[in-house]
């Protein structure tokens, strides 16, 4: 993958934001298997929508892009209920039926934070940390594909062939010798939940392993699955890391939140706990909101902060406290315009997604506002210090900001 936007005259590429999902990797899988123009397609990613879009009109037509772009198979901006993949699926009007089970799966993996660690679009995610993104992508291509191929069929129950099983055991010792038995534990816990695979799901790496399999043979499945195996057990190591970042290096902050009473009569104040630090370590999120950090602590966390080595900023809330997301995200898109010299009303900022005025942070419904991303490393770096996001983020919660 790489974002030189020149393609083949007479085939249809694709595009989508770096390190895409996994509900763009299988629309790209949809369009490959349903439509012969995009059966020799590249692919290419793009760090911005301005530079998605961009090249879309340099290459007249045959570029098309998923997931980026503000396009047709765009989902941002659009109904909450859909993700690229079903968008695809409705213009190629696959079979419903058929495909009920995978792009339901996609579906929630994506926009509900459904997903199981052993799960595709988890295993992407980890595999992006290590790995060149052109390499995860063909991964993950090959996946999707061999699902979508499988769901046309009728045939997603392959016979158990125990590749799964043997492939975490080749790989145990290559990990035990990194000397960390707590990460060891638990990735095996992870594969041995991948192995079972309890749910039954299509996107799981059992699943594909075996399909890849049948279709293909022992050794190719192996190969494969031998990545996501891989990608469970260093991701596991970079969560003890990330465990001993937000506990010895992480600044601690209180914030508190004011609100009326159910009458107006008085008033409920609740204080909520968080940390912020600096990391490019994508397991900070999870630790963060772990049941294991919560009794190492002796207390639940409801906010994250963090500041890439790159300048970009996250703010990520626990799903197990009702922190309202929303006032920080117009706390931080207020701060950020007064800073810059933008002249705008506190109450008249955008709430959901971008927003027009201070496009700098971008507000999730699930509980997120991001400064840029993995996926948008485009995204203009914030001009707030890290004590003006502190105090944005404590004044969001406080009637007199």
């Amino acid at each position: 993958m790489n974002s030189d936007t020149t393609v083949s005259v007479g085939e249809k590429d694709l595009g989508t934001h770096k390190n895409g999902h996994g509900d763009e990797i299988c629309g790209f899988a949809l369009l490959i298997h349903g439509d012969p123009r995009y059966k020799n397609a590249k692919v290419f990613t793009y760090g911005s929508d301005a530079e998605a879009i961009a090249a879309e009109a340099k290459a007249n037509g045959s570029l098309t892009l998923v997931g980026i772009g503000r396009g047709k198979f765009d989902e941002h901006g659009k109904n909450n209920e859909e993700c690229a993949a079903t968008l695809v699926a409705r213009h190629l009007k696959v079979d419903e039926l058929k495909f009920f089970r995978l792009l339901e799966e996609v579906r929630s993996c994506d926009l509900e934070a459904k997903a199981e660690r052993t799960q595709i679009p988890e295993i992407l995610k980890a595999l992006y940390d290590h790995n060149p993104e052109g390499e995860v992508i063909a991964w993950g291509l090959k996946a999707y594909g061999v699902l979508v191929a499988a769901c046309e069929a009728g045939n997603y129950k392959p016979d158990s062939t125990g590749i799964l099983e043997e492939v975490c055991c080749s790989l145990t010792d290559k990990f035990a010798n990194t000397g960390n038995g707590e990460a060891m534990r638990r990735a095996w816990t992870d594969c041995q939940k991948a192995v079972r695979n309890g749910r039954e799901s299509l996107t799981q790496l059992k699943t594909v392993a075996e399909l890849i399999a049948q279709s293909e043979g022992i050794e190719a499945a192996k190969k494969w699955a031998a990545v996501g195996i891989e990608a469970i057990f260093q991701r596991q190591l970079d969560f003890e890391i990330a465990f001993d970042m937000i506990v010895k290096d992480s600044q601690p902050f209180h914030a508190w939140y004011f609100r009326a009473g159910q009458n107006g009569e008085s008033d409920i104040r609740r204080k909520f706990a968080g940390v912020a630090l600096q990391g490019d370590n994508s397991q900070l999120n999870r630790v963060f909101r772990s049941n294991r950090l919560a009794k190492w602590i002796g207390m639940q966390l409801d906010l994250l902060i963090v500041r890439n080595e790159d300048g970009h900023v996250q703010v990520f809330s626990n799903d197990k406290s009702e922190v309202p997301m929303v006032l920080v995200a117009k706390s931080l898109r207020y701060a950020e315009a007064r800073k810059r010299g933008i002249k705008v009303s506190f109450d008249d900022l955008a709430v959901e997604g971008d927003c027009r005025q201070v496009p700098q942070w971008y507000y999730f419904a699930a509980g997120m506002v991001f400064n840029g991303s993995k996926s948008h490393p485009n995204t203009p770096v914030t001009c707030l210090s890290n004590d003006e996001i502190l105090n944005a983020v404590i004044n969001a919660f406080n009637p007199g900001r």
